[in-house]
């Protein structure tokens, strides 16, 4: 079971054209800004990416692109609004954190969400750090 799993994610030396994929999340995070921009601008003044290769969920494992049951390459695009900071914070999910986020729980939906948002709070503040 775990290995047909393992099949179906697309690891990103697999990809042909990695600049493309980072242009098209790109593009992407572009539509999704201007989208809360318009929903609730009044909550960010700016922007900032959360790049690293690793899930903010779990933290174990990469995200990137993989094959959805229909077999369309997909990827979890997301977003949160870190209010103290006023930045609309935009991340990537592994397949499994997706899939474990559409079956859980309402208890268990927030203890991810509050999974999620502490690393991406710690990533922005140690990027914070880092810029200083």
């Amino acid at each position: 079971m775990k290995r047909r799993h393992r099949e179906r994610e697309i690891a990103a030396r697999d990809i042909a054209n990695w600049d493309e994929v980072r242009k098209y999340i790109a593009t992407q995070f572009d539509k999704m800004v201007a989208l809360y921009r318009r929903q609730y601008g009044h909550l960010f003044t700016t922007t900032w990416w959360y790049e690293s290769e690793w899930c903010p969920c779990c933290g174990r494992r990469p995200v990137g692109l993989w094959a959805n049951p229909e077999g369309q390459t997909a990827l979890s695009l997301n977003g949160w609004i870190y209010r103290e900071r006023q930045v609309l914070i935009g991340y990537l999910l592994c397949r499994r954190c997706v899939e474990d986020l559409t079956r859980a729980s309402p208890a268990q939906e927030i203890t991810m969400h509050r999974q999620i948002e502490g690393r991406l709070r710690a990533a922005y503040q140690q990027a914070l750090g880092a810029g200083s």
